[in-house]
């Protein structure tokens, strides 16, 4: 009689975790089925706003360059450059490499002209670009 009231006992405790995982499926079951109706529909109004959607893409690819453009190299552009000035930051570039030797290393607006930071055989120094009229002035650094 031992026997089977401990075998009866051993069969419940193995049936309950069995019973619990077939309920537990079941729910994840029609919780999966529900999810695959709601994609279906989301995925019908997606298709209905495509057209909206590659606007938005649109429009955010612009504003990303108009931000691309007011960074060089990671940092903001200096506040006070002027777009009005005759001499853009190429060409004061342009201007500096042509009248000393050299390579740039950076370039930022300075009041009312630019100033271009060189390196020549490991001397660093700064060449003055009046922004209005171009004309180059070395400073020593």
């Amino acid at each position: 009689m031992m026997k089977a009231l401990l075998a009866l006992l051993l069969c419940n405790c193995l049936l309950v975790p069995i019973a619990s995982g077939q309920s537990f499926a079941q729910k994840i079951g029609q919780q999966f089925e529900q999810l695959r109706k709601h994609g279906q529909g989301q995925n019908d109004r997606n298709q209905n706003d495509r057209g909206q959607n590659e606007r938005s893409l649109t429009e955010r690819s612009q504003n990303e360059r108009t931000q691309n453009e007011k960074f060089q190299n990671g940092f903001a552009a200096p506040a006070n450059e002027s777009e009005q000035s005759s001499i853009s930051r190429r060409d004061a570039s342009d201007l500096a490499r042509s009248a000393y030797q050299g390579r740039v290393l950076n370039i930022r607006r300075d009041g009312g002209n630019w100033r271009v930071r060189m390196d020549e055989g490991g001397t660093v120094f700064n060449v003055i670009v009046n922004a209005d009229n171009g004309a180059v002035v070395r400073s020593s650094e």
